[in-house]
């Protein structure tokens, strides 16, 4: 005989996995994430369309599923004369970091890239420094890391970055190697909260001001408020 009960009271899938599967130690995540796809490329080191191929792609809307045709990618290309750079510019500075899908290659082995973030052009294209040095106040790589190197797997897509940015700079560090990348997104992290206050007055400026101001306070909240 074949017995079965319905449930009512349907719980969320945390709920149920948190009871299930991890006796309620799961935490959830009051940080908000979303996608957004680059509004414009700043420079290349290449503008042949030979070590960077079809970049334009990067500034079309992605998915998240990759796929094994290796159509619509867009290919980085270094060999020992010329290494594959992009800077990015996602339009607006964001707190949060940035996903990288690669696509299908002839091989499985990761390529390793170098990663920049910046709220500006320069600190994008900049290398960090030591700002301990008197006079030498430039980017810095401290309480949230803007400099990486990381691989990017074959057929599949990594994050990386937790700190404010507009631009992103990419950098193919391996020699002799095609990389098709099918989508670099920024990854906005915010916490869904609403704006409470207001500011009005005659002047654009200042209401401009009023704006950016709010807006950088929320940015500065994430899992406690840093440095708004």
């Amino acid at each position: 005989m074949f017995s079965y009960c319905l449930f009512s009271n349907h719980a969320s899938g945390q709920e149920y996995l948190n009871e299930k599967s991890f006796q309620g130690k799961l935490v959830k995540d009051e940080i908000t994430r979303a996608y957004l796809t680059p509004a414009k490329i700043i420079w290349q080191s290449d503008n042949q369309n030979k070590q960077v191929k079809d970049s334009e792609v990067l500034l079309t809307p992605f998915d998240g599923q990759l796929t094994t045709s290796g159509v619509g990618m867009s290919v980085f290309r270094s060999d020992k004369e010329m290494q594959a750079s992009i800077l990015l510019d996602f339009g607006k500075e964001i707190y949060g970091g940035i996903e990288i899908a690669g696509g299908i290659r002839d091989s499985k082995n990761p390529i390793k890239v170098r990663v920049r973030l910046g709220e500006s052009v320069t600190e994008a294209m900049s290398d960090c420094i030591d700002n301990s040095v008197p006079g030498m106040g430039s980017a810095t790589n401290d309480h949230t890391l803007r400099d990486y190197t990381l691989d990017i797997p074959w057929l599949g897509t990594i994050e990386v970055g937790n700190t404010g940015f507009r631009f992103a700079r990419i950098d193919v560090l391996d020699n002799d190697v095609d990389l098709p990348i099918k989508s670099v997104r920024a990854i906005a992290r915010y916490r869904d909260i609403p704006y409470l206050g207001t500011f009005n007055s005659s002047s654009d400026r200042l209401n401009q001001i009023w704006e950016i101001g709010a807006y950088t306070v929320h940015m500065n909240m994430q899992e406690y408020l840093w440095d708004g």
